[in-house]
């Protein structure tokens, strides 16, 4: 599966690179057989390029952003993106490089238009959940999960039962934990799965929740409305939202101070 990277460059935990480091990343990526292009971003071009993929994604990020927070990196595409973890760790020793990250295309991309994600169990649920909300911070809502335990059967029913009954949805899947091993297969690449490399984490790809396909004559937060409340229901957003705001975040390209 093809995929793309972000090689960002010194500033917050590390020294700057020099000139010469510079040419030795870019040199290094060129000559590795699984990329297929590089460019070179300034942070005026990184935050251009927030701009464009959404202003939420600078919304979410407190204090008043500017092309001073961003982080200078070279982006490109590969023409594989298997053995992403070996990828990230080979170029993460180069000096000059801050961090490393190589992006899958979102599994539920071009599969759902819709999501409505279910309560996990506390062990397993994202530390993050307001900040991964697709939406501003003006408009993010209280974890409705916070204090209780997973979603159980009966609320799990009672929400396909609410979904049946709205018009305007052509179907909808429910992916339970079990589907998440399929969704990060997919995400980290099957050889660093298989292998165990792939890094420990949870996202939204991958939590027990439904999955729902729309005509046009639904909106998003028409079956927000609809579903909003009811127990055991974590988050509703748009497919296409979510997969834009994860890329734009994971990329990197913000210093965070």
């Amino acid at each position: 599966m093809t995929g793309t990277y972000s090689v960002t460059l010194c500033k917050v935990t590390c020294a700057p690179p020099t000139r010469e480091q510079r040419a030795a990343i870019e040199a290094r990526l060129r000559a590795m057989p699984q990329v297929e292009s590089v460019e070179f971003e300034s942070r005026e071009d990184v935050y251009d390029r927030l701009r464009r993929e959404g202003a939420a994604l600078l919304e979410l990020v407190p204090g008043n952003i500017g092309v001073g927070h961003m982080l200078e990196m070279y982006r490109g595409r590969l023409r594989t993106s298997e053995r992403a973890r070996a990828f990230e760790d080979e170029l993460g020793r180069l000096p000059g490089v801050e961090r490393v990250h190589v992006e899958r295309p979102w599994f539920w991309e071009g599969k759902a238009d819709v999501a409505v994600l279910l309560c996990q169990p506390p062990e397993e649920r994202m530390t993050e959940h307001l900040m991964n909300d697709y939406r501003t911070a003006g408009d993010r809502p209280k974890d409705p999960c916070a204090g209780r335990g997973a979603v159980t059967r009966a609320e799990r029913d009672a929400v396909a039962a609410r979904l049946t009954a709205i018009d305007g949805i052509r179907t909808f899947y429910f992916a339970d934990e079990k589907h998440a091993g399929k969704v990060r297969a997919h995400l980290f690449g099957e050889d660093d799965f298989q292998a165990g490399t792939a890094p420990a984490g949870k996202g939204n790809g991958a939590a027990a929740g439904f999955w729902i396909e729309i005509d046009g004559t639904l909106t998003v937060p028409a079956i927000r409305r609809a579903v909003t409340g009811l127990p055991g229901v974590s988050l509703v957003f748009r497919v296409a939202d979510r997969a834009s705001f994860a890329a734009g975040l994971r990329s990197g390209g913000y210093s965070g101070v």
